[in-house]
């Protein structure tokens, strides 16, 4: 929760350029001392890297997600694919999500943050401040390899931010939610309201305050009417999902005074259907159940349709949800539950896991023959540069009298289609080269190795 109260990215999906810096602030009542603090987030990185981005805030929420669910937060180092975790940011399989994957590492490497009065110790129960790397070091497997060690990356967590998590200073998150938010505005007011509607439903923020530290808007937006506007089309979508409930403008944005203030509320969740016998137990109605369909329809689909039938159009439907296609965007459960029951042709351009890996592994079988002929080809011309200096020493070391009784037993032991060819030969200048590279270097090398043919 420590990285959802403040930004700790821009919301930008890249860095202004020289922009080497980032700070956020706000003042808040404090019960434990009883009075009010100021607290600051100051988040700093090299040239060479630049600030974190927001796609580099979903990278660090995807990795916190896989840390959950490998080992609990008991050990900070987390392994995975890089395929993993491109699937779970609902990233394409392309080299430019691979590409992404290493950049964002390198930024959270060398990205500095340092709290003042801004970094809650759950143990102490108290703010604190201090500063340190999210990130303490990373590993990439090869993006290629399909599995197995060659494909494995690690990243180990920075101490103290890996202390917080252990401390339970947590809180859990819809994350598949979060993943179907298209804005970054959205996924930024998404985490900070979720962990502020843990304490009560209804929120009343200054709008510049909210919109400059806590979500992480421009401050060259000075007019409120400019706030405003960047921030609507994140807090429509945030009432669409049903996060929060709608409010007409005049209610959402109200003026006190000289200040503008924005209003939240979070919709109440409605009551959870009573899921059927067996629901649990089955991995497939589980899936279906965990992508918006029904218990009930989850159970009647998983018994009437083949599993296979129904794991291809669950593939195909997180595929069409990673691209924001429009076929699922008014009801995408309802899209899901028709795909299973009309047995839908998949998608144009889609592929499912299988396909990938079977592709990745003939490119990597491609690959690996590739790289044998290359380094056949490289032996081969090593070898022809060590045979031509070998011939040179041999031939520079004769006299005049010796090389003349080389040139003769070259001749004399050539195969006669050979000694034709040279005889019929002309210009001049050709027929000496063909001499030396036909005859005479073949016959020079046997004698070096001493393998020559005799005389006869």
């Amino acid at each position: 929760m420590n990285i959802a109260e403040f930004p700790i990215t821009l919301l930008a999906d890249r860095a202004p350029r020289g922009q080497r810096r980032i700070e956020y602030a706000d003042r808040i009542f404090d019960p434990g001392s009883g009075r009010e603090i100021d607290r600051r987030l100051v988040i700093s990185a090299p040239e060479e890297y630049g600030l974190p981005t927001a796609i580099d805030d979903d990278v660090i929420l995807a990795l916190i997600q896989l840390t959950r669910r490998q080992n609990g937060f008991a050990k900070p180092e987390v392994y995975f694919s890089r395929l993993q975790l491109i699937d779970l940011l609902g990233w394409p399989d392309k080299g430019r999500s691979y590409d992404r994957i290493a950049a964002s590492l390198d930024r959270w490497a060398s990205t500095y943050l340092k709290y003042e009065n801004a970094w809650w110790d759950n143990e102490g129960r108290c703010w604190t401040s201090g500063g340190f790397h999210i990130i303490d070091s990373y590993k990439l497997g090869d993006g290629r390899a399909s599995g197995g060690r060659g494909s494995r990356c690690r990243v180990v967590w920075g101490r103290e931010f890996f202390k917080s998590c252990q401390a339970g200073y947590l809180k859990g998150l819809d994350y598949d939610l979060y993943i179907r938010l298209t804005s970054h505005p959205a996924r930024r007011m998404y985490r900070f309201l979720d962990k502020r509607f843990y304490h009560k439903a209804e929120w009343e923020f200054e709008l510049k305050d909210f919109a400059f530290e806590h979500v992480g808007l421009s401050r060259t937006y000075r007019d409120a009417g400019k706030i405003k506007e960047k921030l609507r089309r994140g807090i429509e979508e945030l009432e669409e999902v049903g996060f929060l409930v709608p409010l007409r403008p005049d209610e959402r944005f109200v003026k006190q005074g000289r200040r503008w203030v924005i209003r939240m509320t979070r919709a109440q969740a409605e009551p959870a259907e009573e899921p059927p016998p067996g629901v649990g137990a089955d991995p497939i109605v589980r899936d279906l159940v965990d992508r918006g369909v029904t218990p009930a329809t989850a159970v009647e689909l998983a018994t009437s349709h083949p599993a296979g039938a129904i794991a291809r159009q669950v593939e195909a439907f997180d595929w069409l949800i990673s691209r924001e296609d429009r076929r699922v965007r008014l009801s995408p459960s309802g899209y899901l539950v028709e795909a299973i029951r009309k047995d839908f042709a998949l998608p144009r351009g889609f592929a499912s896991k299988a396909d990938r890996e079977a592709r990745r592994r003939e490119s990597e079988d491609l690959f690996s023959q590739g790289h044998q002929d290359r380094l056949r080809e490289r032996e081969r011309a090593a070898r022809g540069k060590a045979d031509r200096e070998a011939i040179d020493r041999f031939w520079e070391a004769l006299g005049p009298s010796e090389r003349s009784q080389v040139d003769d037993q070259a001749l004399a032991v050539a195969p006669p289609e050979v000694v034709e060819a040279y005889r019929g030969m002309t210009p001049a200048s050709l027929k000496a080269v063909f001499f030396r590279d036909t005859v005479r270097d073949p016959f020079i090398l046997g004698l070096i190795r001493g393998d020559a043919p005799a005389a006869t």
